[in-house]
């Protein structure tokens, strides 16, 4: 690592919230995650985004929305499914089963809040095991991991 490296990746940690320094599982060191009120969550500092550590298969779509949209978790109730987007950043196309360096991630397909333009009945969705991105009927099942 050269210096400027070092330098930069001290700066960016400074802007880290101190909970998310107490911990790190993540492969590449992506990842960090934390007990809060006894519960895991995993932080990604590339998305800012705080993710669920575990996640529940549901019966389908609507179901996942209603799940995370009740969830009470480490300490906080303003969870939310994850848009495409979000869902799509945990993605590594370099890996296999699962396609991710996420925490325990399954190679199962994930919910996402994101309908489908012009079919009300699908919503986009990954499947870890490869980390193709393609939709999916809403009454179909998959996994849901909520994000805040």
């Amino acid at each position: 690592m050269t210096p400027i490296s070092k330098r930069l990746m001290v700066i960016a940690l400074l802007f880290l919230p101190a909970t998310v320094l107490s911990a790190h599982d993540g492969v590449d060191g992506r990842f960090f995650t934390n007990d809060e009120n006894g519960q895991d969550v995993v932080y990604d500092p590339l998305t800012r985004i705080t993710w669920q550590a575990t996640s529940v298969t549901t019966t389908d779509w609507k179901a996942a929305l209603a799940y995370c949209q009740a969830l009470s978790y480490a300490g906080h109730d303003d969870w939310r499914l994850p848009n495409i987007n979000e869902i799509m950043s945990l993605i590594d196309i370099d890996e296999y089963q699962p396609a991710s360096h996420f925490p325990s991630m399954p190679s199962t397909r994930f919910w996402s809040s994101s309908s489908c333009q012009g079919d009300s009945d699908e919503s986009w969705s990954v499947h870890f095991e490869t980390g193709v991105v393609e939709y999916e009927y809403k009454v179909n099942s998959a996994d849901a991991r909520c994000i805040r």
